[in-house]
């Protein structure tokens, strides 16, 4: 044995440490005395990595055979993969990469509908036609739009997943036409009623709750987020910083999706009043370094309590018809829309990204000028 071979056949100490530049997981078992690597091979019938395991007595021994076994991937038997087998597999490599709250949508749309519809077909002989026989079933079945959009959406999802695998050639899902969603109908109170609600409000201790949104049209759960630290006092504006969603692991914070959702509202001085008269509440029952708006027990305020225990019974003691709890943001912007105020600062307080999605979102709000149009042209050139 030659004095390179013996190196080679014993690592030395920083040879263990580290592993050379694209050698992936070539590491030296001291127990058994050999080099040893392991090699991704597929996936099985049901979804599951294969992997295999290469021993040898020097390193590049290892090294060899690892790159035989890299040239030559055998294509996955997918002869017997049932669907749900598959969606279930996949679900396990989404929950590393999404937030908590993304793959419980995710996860629940599998669930409730793919897995049910689809799970018993077998993968490999999945065909258009069945996509378009699950969005029929989902449809006959009343499920909503959105819903209906949303398990469309990560059917693809899915099925683009096991085209890269090598389990499917192609995805039967693409070209297939997706569901519309047709979305709620806006409803919005009128100047008298938001009147009534404030003052069915104000002897309660969320008067100061419905004055914010009312008079800022944040978001829900921008204002379940809020502390106190982002209202200024001084300066009579509230800065928002965050928002707050519920998942299964509980209250999960997060940044606005864009700059725009990052701003800072001037409030009209009723709003503040009402934000100080809290304070003073919270301040007595040493909250003070809690959610502004939070529970009996100073935690996060869960929007299920938000409207069945709070906006409901409010609703029925003014006597208003029943809207959603995020129709007072629809209200607070169709009201200074209705009165001609610039849709550039409208969009801007409401946190919008760009001017458009307010006009796609309020255009049949905005007040009709057409007839004053007409009298300043007859006014200049009649």
């Amino acid at each position: 044995m030659t004095r390179a071979q013996s190196q080679d056949q014993q690592p030395k100490k920083r040879e263990r440490k580290r592993r050379g530049r694209g050698e992936g997981s070539i590491y030296f078992d001291q127990s058994a005395g050999r080099w040893c690597a392991t090699v991704s091979r597929g996936v099985d019938a049901r979804g599951k990595r294969r992997r295999k395991k290469v021993t040898g007595a020097t390193k590049k021994e290892v090294q060899d055979e690892l790159g035989k076994l890299q040239q030559h991937q055998p294509l996955a038997d997918t002869s017997k993969l049932k669907v749900s087998e598959f969606l279930t597999s996949w679900l396990s490599t989404c929950e590393q990469k999404m937030s908590t709250r993304g793959y419980e949508r995710r996860e629940g749309l599998v669930r409730l509908h793919l897995q049910p519809h689809l799970g018993h077909l077998r993968l490999a002989h999945f065909a258009k036609l069945h996509v378009q026989q699950f969005h029929a079933d989902l449809f006959k079945a009343g499920v909503p739009s959105a819903t209906r959009k949303d398990a469309a959406a990560v059917l693809v999802t899915a099925l683009n997943h096991a085209v890269e695998m090598d389990l499917i050639s192609f995805n039967p899902a693409t070209g297939v036409k997706r569901p519309r969603h047709i979305g709620q109908e806006m409803k919005v109170y009128d100047e008298m009623q938001v009147r009534q609600l404030l003052e069915a409000a104000r002897a309660g201790r969320w008067y100061a709750l419905f004055a914010l949104v009312l008079g800022s049209g944040m978001r829900q759960g921008e204002l379940l987020a809020l502390e106190w630290r982002d209202v200024d006092f001084d300066g009579a504006t509230v800065s928002v910083r965050r928002s707050v969603s519920f998942t299964r692991a509980g209250p999960m914070l997060k940044e606005p999706k864009s700059a725009a959702g990052r701003r800072t509202i001037t409030l009209p001085p009723f709003v503040m009043e009402a934000l100080d008269q809290h304070r003073k509440r919270m301040l007595a029952k040493g909250f003070i370094d809690r959610p502004v708006f939070c529970s009996g027990a100073g935690s996060f305020l869960f929007p299920q309590t938000l409207r069945q225990w709070i906006f409901t019974p409010l609703l029925e003691k003014a006597g208003l018809p029943k809207v959603r709890f995020h129709d007072l943001r629809h209200t607070h912007a169709s009201t200074l829309l209705s009165k001609g105020y610039s849709i550039r600062a409208i969009s801007a307080r409401l946190g919008h990204s760009k001017v458009e999605m307010t006009l796609r979102v309020y255009s049949h709000l905005l007040p009709n000028d057409d007839a004053t149009l007409a009298k300043g042209l007859q006014a200049l050139y009649g």
